[in-house]
């Protein structure tokens, strides 16, 4: 084991959390109003859905195998040969989150925060901050995590109880104006982010003090994340209206700006960046610690943590090239994300399961025809 921290069972159920909620309270309202319009809360309810199953599938996985990462658990699958492609795709996988991630920050920083400044510059700030997150180790990210939730939390319940008198119950009308094709359209391109991104937990999973019950953590995370998404779509759609929400990058700062008690507490929009911001950094971790640590167990090096840096360089490149503009960025979220996190986030991890059940069934079977031959 090259990673000798260890987490409870609530800093995994926090990590899941924050892992959902953190580029997708950016990005979900405008990509799911695109498609479904006013019908984008629909289609985050059954999003959450198909979620939750997508979760069972990953915490049965992790409860077959609660002492391998992912890695491991696929060439135990698989077998060495097949099992190192794939854990290498799993790899280039973990290595674009981390970059689509920090291109994420990027662009929320210079587009609200600091315009005047290069993207470049925030990125290799930002990463320097992840590189030490990482080279301490998984203890103190899970600690982390835990100690920042609640601040997630209460800004959250605040936003909602103070944009209650904001909401337009019009925006939301007519429902299934379009019938269904628009919100299962919405729905599948909610999976993408952040639902099908679960399994990179089951690079996280060995680490956790008690290796019991992950399908009920996984599945509860996964819901009270998605509760979160789904509140956040609501209340862009009808507070600003599907129309502005679909042509908005960032919509909850928009949300923040129209909260005003008593002309007094105005312009809270710089919090709501700070506290996305948090999520965000912990999403990016996890994303980066999954990375260096898939990479190192499939070559077969004794320390993850070594790779860090050059990682890093690649991921900031792959940034500012694989993703030239905001505009790029958006429209590949949209129209190949989902299709390709599809494969890897619910096809591969379905045929693991379906594999392992086949292979204890014959294994079973074969023992009992052993125990007890035919005379």
């Amino acid at each position: 084991m090259i990673e000798h921290g260890k987490i409870s069972n609530l800093q995994l159920s926090v990590l899941i959390i924050t892992y959902i909620i953190g580029t997708s309270i950016i990005t979900v309202p405008s990509t799911v109003t695109i498609t479904a319009k006013q019908d984008g809360w629909l289609s985050a309810i059954l999003a959450l859905g198909i979620g939750v199953l997508i979760a069972y599938i990953n915490g049965v996985l992790a409860e077959r195998y609660p002492s391998l990462t992912l890695p491991q658990t696929i060439e135990k699958i698989l077998g060495k040969w097949l099992g190192i492609p794939i854990s290498i795709l799993y790899f280039l996988f973990f290595l674009l989150l981390t970059t689509t991630f920090l291109r994420v920050v990027g662009d929320l920083i210079t587009t609200h925060i600091l315009p005047e400044t290069p993207i470049q510059a925030i990125e290799i700030l930002f990463l320097l901050t992840i590189i030490m997150a990482v080279k301490l180790g998984l203890e103190p990210i899970g600690r982390t995590s835990e100690m920042l939730f609640p601040h997630i939390i209460l800004f959250v319940l605040f936003a909602v109880l103070f944009l209650l008198p904001h909401i337009e119950i019009d925006n939301l009308t007519p429902v299934l104006e379009n019938g269904m094709a628009p919100v299962f359209h919405g729905t599948f391109d909610i999976l993408g982010a952040p639902y099908l991104n679960i399994i990179i937990f089951l690079m996280i999973t060995p680490f956790v003090n008690e290796r019991k019950k992950f399908t009920w953590n996984f599945v509860i995370s996964t819901i009270i994340g998605g509760i979160i998404i789904i509140v956040i779509t609501t209340l862009s759609i009808s507070v600003l209206g599907a129309d502005t929400t679909s042509r908005l990058n960032f919509a909850p700062f928009m949300l923040a700006q129209k909260i005003d008690i008593g002309n007094f507490i105005q312009r809270i929009e710089v919090i709501s960046g700070g506290l996305i911001f948090i999520t965000l950094f912990l999403k990016t971790v996890v994303s980066f610690f999954a990375c260096t640590l898939s990479i190192a167990q499939t070559l077969r090096l004794n320390n993850y943590k070594i790779l860090t840096f050059p990682l890093a360089f690649f991921v900031q490149a792959f940034s500012i090239t694989f993703y030239p503009n905001i505009i790029y960025f958006h429209d590949f979220i949209i129209h190949v994300w989902t299709p390709f996190t599809f494969i890897l986030g619910l096809v591969i991890p379905l045929l693991l399961l379906f594999v392992d059940f086949a292979r204890s069934k014959f294994q079973k079977n074969k023992n009992q025809e052993v125990s007890n031959p035919v005379s």
